[in-house]
């Protein structure tokens, strides 16, 4: 037996966006960290003589940049309940020391804070104050106000009082040959990615790490005797941040063959120059290849910080997407979302994106169904979607799609047997959608692939619910344009004249030229308040009585003795229309 040959049609498309760090040391070369005084001073703690310390750490660092914050704040996040306004002030001495081996300097200080429970009330909720540059700084408090509350809580409850120092410490990037060997651990394949980790000798003083892989087929391998040729003309890279010290790299690659990666340390100095020490030696990984009897094509797009996502869609044997495939950075969690065709190949019904409880990207078989519909998954069988939607069988002429079912697939996590209704609190919050979380989308019956009728995601507007959308086609008579721009606007059989009704049943109407351009738009139906009618007989008498004659030059098909003629008339509102007959005669 013959097996049929499919084209497999793969792209990897890498978009790669190297920012620089966020937060304090964004355009610093320098590493950041942050202390806070201790004993901490929370709620009761805050009395008269609490005091707290904070004391630079020598890190061998070449140099460093010290800010120390004071920091008065509410904690609105508690779990005491604010019964009432109230107004905080603490006053506290503040010691510093610029270096450990100076004197101390004394100042005293006070910071207030207030709340307030009227709706739209502006407050202060926190209030701080910068020392300038001090290794060791010491807050004691001297006296604690407070004032306005009632209800017989205690406002002390929520308050907190921070002493704070943020340290950017600047290094220098080691020459030393061993400190710039990384130590790889052993990868971890997660199928759609591979988890690789290293670690750097504390002495290393590099602020990022940047990471590089290629991916090379078995039988392209020949063609790089040397990963460095690999690495020169085929490689991702992304800049991690000094505290990560490993990455997912994404596995969605055609055919057999092995993925290579290697990292190194580097410093990024102020001006934006990079700093940077040798590679490792290449690690190499086998992998068998993505989905490898699928057509599919994948898109990875790279933000800062190595930050990415991947996307792959699924075709089948037309190249028609039939399944796309995509992970939350959140939990991790995959994300499908369906295309089914009708049985011309158009794209039919598009169901709403919906998370699983899996997390590998793969092709999710048979992920949607609906009621009734057959699967024979011993001999790999599926009975057609389109049979309960396509307009060409008898049967279903028309007739309305039915609902999902709602133990598979979307149907099932839009409705009350969401999988996560027992352990996630926000799954009760997502719709029941009644099995039809998806909209569809109707043709017209002939060869044009015009569009028929639009429906929205919920039963209620589904297509044959009366909130669907309808679309209309049809040509505009003379006498409509010539009312609407005269002589200007040519012979009406260079224009057609198109309909829209909403989902609410309003209609609005198009005139468009032979070039696809819209020379004119309008609105059917009694006029709203504040809006007149473009139709009376003082301002348009030419369109308060509208006479459109079918028999046209236009028109007609003279064949032997008779006269034929086709016309259709888009009707935009139910009104009285009046057909008169013209004898004829002929000699």
């Amino acid at each position: 037996m013959r097996k049929s040959i499919f084209y497999k049609v793969i792209l990897l498309q890498v978009i790669i966006l190297l920012f620089q760090q966020k937060g304090l040391a964004q355009f610093e070369e320098g590493k950041e960290e942050i202390l806070f005084g201790l004993p901490a001073l929370n709620g009761p703690a805050i009395v008269a003589s609490a005091n707290n310390t904070t004391t630079y750490g020598n890190s061998n660092e070449d140099s460093n940049r010290i800010k120390n914050i004071i920091t008065l704040k509410i904690n609105e996040n508690s779990n005491v309940y604010l019964a009432s306004g109230f107004s905080a002030t603490i006053s506290f001495t503040v010691d510093s020391w610029e270096t450990l081996a100076s004197s101390a300097v004394q100042d005293t200080k006070t910071l207030t804070v207030n709340y307030d429970t009227t709706t739209g009330a502006k407050y202060t909720s926190r209030a701080y104050l910068i020392i300038p540059k001090a290794e060791k700084l010491k807050i004691t408090v001297t006296n604690v106000s407070i004032t306005g509350q009632s209800g017989g809580w205690n406002p002390l409850d929520v308050l907190q009082l921070e002493n704070e120092m943020r340290i950017l410490r600047y290094y220098t990037l080691s020459n030393n040959t061993s400190y710039l060997t990384p130590s790889f651990a052993s990868p971890v394949n997660n199928t759609d990615a591979l988890s690789v980790s290293w670690t750097w000798n504390s002495a290393t003083n590099n602020n990022i790490s940047q990471l590089e892989w290629a991916w090379v087929t078995d039988e392209m391998a020949s063609f790089y005797p040397n990963t460095a040729k690999l690495f020169e003309s085929n490689s991702t890279r992304v800049d991690l941040d000094y505290a990560q010290n490993s990455y997912k790299i994404p596995l969605l690659y055609d055919d057999t063959g092995k993925l290579y990666y290697r990292v190194r340390a580097a410093l990024r100095k102020n001006d934006g120059s990079v700093i940077t020490g040798p590679w490792s030696s290449a690690q190499n990984f086998t992998f068998n290849g993505h989905e490898p009897y699928l057509n599919w094509q994948s898109s990875t797009s790279f933000a800062e910080n190595g930050k990415f996502k991947s996307v792959i869609q699924y075709f089948d044997g037309s190249l028609r997407n039939r399944q796309t495939v995509t992970k939350d950075n959140g939990k991790e969690n995959t994300i499908v979302s369906e295309t089914i065709y009708d049985l011309q190949g158009r794209p039919n019904i598009q169901i709403l994106p919906t998370p699983t409880m899996g997390n590998v990207i793969k092709y999710f078989k048979y992920f949607n169904r609906f009621i009734g519909q057959d699967i024979d998954t011993i001999n790999n069988t599926v009975e057609d979607p389109a049979k309960y939607f396509d307009l060409t069988p008898a049967a279903v002429l028309c007739n309305r799609t039915i609902a999902l079912d709602s133990s598979w697939g979307n149907g099932k996590y839009y409705s009350n047997q969401n999988p996560w209704l027992a352990t996630e609190q926000n799954a009760k919050y997502i719709p029941d959608a009644k099995g039809f979380a998806y909209t569809e989308t109707r043709f017209m019956d002939d060869a044009t692939e015009r569009v028929r009728s639009q429906g929205g995601v919920g039963i209620n507007h589904q297509i044959g619910s009366g909130h669907e959308t309808k679309y209309y086609y049809g040509k505009p008579a003379q006498v409509e344009l010539d009312a609407l721009f005269a002589t200007e606007v040519g012979d009406a059989s260079h224009y057609s004249k198109n309909m829209v009704q909403d989902a609410n049943g309003q209609m609005s109407i198009s005139y468009v030229d032979m070039h696809g351009r819209t020379i004119a738009t309008s609105l059917a139906g009694d006029p709203t308040f504040g809006i007149d009618s473009i139709i009376n007989a003082t301002d348009y008498p030419l369109l308060s009585q509208v006479n459109n004659q079918l028999l046209t030059s236009a028109t007609n098909i003279v064949s032997g003795n008779s006269i034929e003629s086709i016309n259709g008339l888009l009707v935009s509102t139910p009104t009285i229309y009046y057909f008169r007959s013209l004898a004829l005669r002929l000699s």
